[in-house]
Parts: C-alpha cells; sequence; structure tokens
C-alpha cells in the first residue's frame, strides 16, 4: 500500500515535510541538505592538487521562509549542477573574479516566469556562487520553500568549500555591495 504524505496540507507546511520525508539537516551554508549519491568511482585532477575525487555525488536541497531563505556566497572545486523539484523559484547569484562578472540564473519549473529561467543551471567550479528564494506575492497558499537538487562533479568534499568573507566580495566586486551584504555572513 502506498501512503500519501503531504496531501491537504497547507503549502506553508509542506517545507517543513520535505524536511522529514527526506531526513534533511541543517547546511553550513544555509538550508537543509541529504546526501543521496557519492560515486564509487574516483578521479584526480590538477585543480585538487592531484588529490582523489569521488567523481560525481549529490544532494536534495532546500531552502525554507522566513527561517532560512539563503545559501550565502560560497565556492567549490568542483563543477555544480542545480535541478528544481518543487516550490518557489530560487534566484543563484554567482560572481566571477576572472572578469569581475555577475550573473543571476533563475531555477524553476515555470519557463514563463523570465525569458532566462530553467530547471537546471550549472556553477562552473571556482566561481563565488549564492542562493535566494524569490519572494513572491505570498499568501496562506503559498509555497513557502524550494525544494532542488544539487549535483557535483566531481563529488563535493567539505576540503574544497570556502564561504566568501564579506570584506573580500565587496572589495573585488564594489558595484554589488548590498547583494553580497545580504548573502554573507556577519564578519
Amino acid at each position: 500500500m502506498i501512503q500519501v504524505l503531504m496531501t491537504n496540507k497547507p503549502k506553508n507546511k509542506q517545507g517543513d515535510d520535505w524536511i522529514c520525508l527526506l531526513n534533511l539537516k541543517p547546511h553550513p551554508e544555509g538550508g537543509f541538505y541529504s546526501e543521496t549519491y557519492v560515486s564509487d568511482d574516483q578521479c584526480v585532477l590538477e585543480r585538487y592538487n592531484k588529490q582523489v575525487r569521488s567523481c560525481s555525488g549529490a544532494i536534495y536541497y532546500l531552502l525554507k521562509l522566513p527561517e532560512s531563505p539563503i545559501s550565502v556566497f560560497h565556492r567549490i572545486k568542483a563543477d555544480e549542477m542545480w535541478h528544481f523539484y518543487s516550490g518557489l523559484p530560487l534566484f543563484i547569484h554567482v560572481l566571477d573574479e576572472q572578469d569581475s562578472s555577475y550573473t543571476k540564473h533563475i531555477l524553476t519549473s515555470d519557463l514563463t516566469v523570465d525569458i532566462n529561467a530553467r530547471p537546471q543551471i550549472l556553477v562552473p567550479h571556482g566561481k563565488w556562487f549564492a542562493a535566494e528564494i524569490i519572494k513572491t506575492n505570498m499568501d496562506d497558499t503559498m509555497d513557502n520553500y524550494t525544494l532542488c537538487g544539487c549535483t557535483c562533479m566531481p563529488g563535493f568534499d567539505y576540503k574544497d568549500f570556502e564561504c566568501a568573507k564579506r570584506s573580500y566580495l565587496i572589495e573585488k566586486f564594489p558595484n554589488f555591495k548590498d547583494l553580497i551584504i545580504l548573502l554573507t555572513p556577519v564578519e
């Protein structure tokens, strides 16, 4: 018998249901996550100083209003593909130190939101990036969360994770000071 877990519940409670159903835990960058896959295959790349990494890994990732609506600016050594599953759309902000550029992506399955909206977004390795729920005109019937997946190639390792320092990003990207203040921890 299949048990239906999320019927007849107000949408503003579904974020909590996903957290329980998928056994999501708090993530250091904000939000909640659960590791779902780590490849048994291994690879060695120059950017990892020839250290061994799993070839791929994946997580469920959830942001939720009001308590955890953002993922702070950080960077990793792996390429990271974001996949939209359910809930509100996300902005994914990417800062590129090589050319001082800024790109704002919209992650959603509703491609009518914006001409650039996509259900998958790739963040190349080494770029600073952050995510935030796009706050729409919300009422009690609106979703209060975004559920997505993140796949890293090579697989994620905390040794390759760097949380951005606010002062450093403001120095490198002064035109985006307000965004950086919003999406970085207080120093």
